[in-house]
């Protein structure tokens, strides 16, 4: 990989063309941390990095148990694949949304085909959340199921029926979040889905809608909880903040950073309450002194920020149509591996 140095903080990029080893491919669409290992989904298959290895389960593996790879290759033309660690239910482990359902890596890193029946609402999964009462949201090309830790379960139909669905979240009260492709955003507050759509927008089928998204909005591809009661949307025309179904105002120095840009992605460090924004061409870092950029960011050339995640030893990955930048907050020595060198080694 390529290493950048600079004085406050260190890039180090990867490739599917890096001399040591990267990615499936260079076109990034979904990150997770996992311990000490970092998992990545491209559009060629699926990448595990330990810190110092790269494995690949590419397109023409056989990687899942009792099916050849030509049944089920790792392999999304046009779709996104989502990722979700499950630790509740019988199916523990990694989820890895699929045009022909889940993948399910297991304790024992065998890899199990879920769904076995036709009973989610479209085959290609699209989005996952584990939500914190145990049950598992999978969002489909044509609409929601629920997994309750044994089965699939009947999911009461959204406002606007089968949507497209990039993404989900819970917030901090238990309400379920949905970004859709083309009907906006959808909320269920416990009780009823409430559907949201663009001010501008002017779609029949989204006229019953809130119109309280920024502009003509009608796809959300990201979500964030605000680790409070509310949730961060990104949408094609801009950034939204609700609380429950009311938006709140953006601070003016974050509404004039992000204007009407696209927001694809948002990362939220648990620990220092930081959001992470990622955007078209750029990536965003509100904290609690203001808007700042990542240290030497712009010398590094970011083309739609698709994913963007934290590790166990505070690095922030971000993944890109060309491929994986992983930075690291302060200057660390490495060894010629490009491993960290432990503090007081010398």
């Amino acid at each position: 990989g390529l290493v950048l140095a600079q004085i406050d903080g260190l890039w180090t990029f990867y490739s599917a063309e890096s001399i040591g080893g990267g990615p499936p491919s260079s076109i990034i669409y979904g990150l997770l941390a996992q311990e000490s290992r970092l998992w990545v989904t491209t559009s060629s298959g699926i990448g595990v990095f330990d810190g110092h290895e790269w494995q690949s389960y590419a397109v023409g593996d056989s990687a899942l148990d009792g099916q050849a790879a030509a049944d089920w290759p790792f392999e999304w033309p046009g779709v996104m694949p989502p990722m979700a660690q499950v630790e509740q239910g019988d199916l523990l482990g990694l989820w890895v949304g699929t045009p022909y359902g889940i993948a399910v890596r297991q304790s024992d890193g065998s890899w199990a085909a879920f769904p076995q029946n036709d009973d989610l609402p479209r085959p290609t999964v699209t989005a996952l959340l584990p939500a914190r009462d145990g049950t598992v949201w999978i969002g489909t090309q044509a609409g929601l199921a629920r997994w309750d830790g044994h089965s699939l379960v009947d999911v009461d139909p959204p406002a606007l029926g089968s949507s497209y669905y990039l993404a989900l979240a819970e917030d901090a009260s238990g309400g379920i979040w949905a970004g859709t492709v083309a009907d906006g955003l959808q909320y269920l507050d416990g009780e009823e889905w409430i559907c949201f759509t663009g001010e501008s927008d002017s779609v029949p089928r989204t006229s019953a809608c809130k119109h309280l998204l920024p502009g003509y909005s009608t796809l959300v591809s990201g979500l964030e909880s605000d680790g409070a009661a509310g949730m961060w949307v990104g949408t094609f025309s801009g950034l939204a903040h609700f609380v429950g179904d009311e938006p709140q105002p953006l601070p003016p120095e974050l509404a004039e950073a992000t204007g009407e840009q696209e927001v694809i992605t948002f990362w939220r460090d648990e620990t220092s309450g930081d959001l992470w924004i990622g955007l078209r061409s750029d990536v965003l870092v509100v904290t609690a002194q203001g808007i700042e950029r990542p240290v030497g960011a712009g010398i590094v050339s970011m083309d739609t920020v698709r994913a963007i995640t934290g590790d166990a030893e505070g690095s922030i990955w971000l993944g890109t149509n060309d491929g994986l930048w992983r930075y690291r907050r302060a200057w660390e020595p490495l060894r010629p591996d490009g491993r960290t060198v432990p503090p007081g080694s010398g």
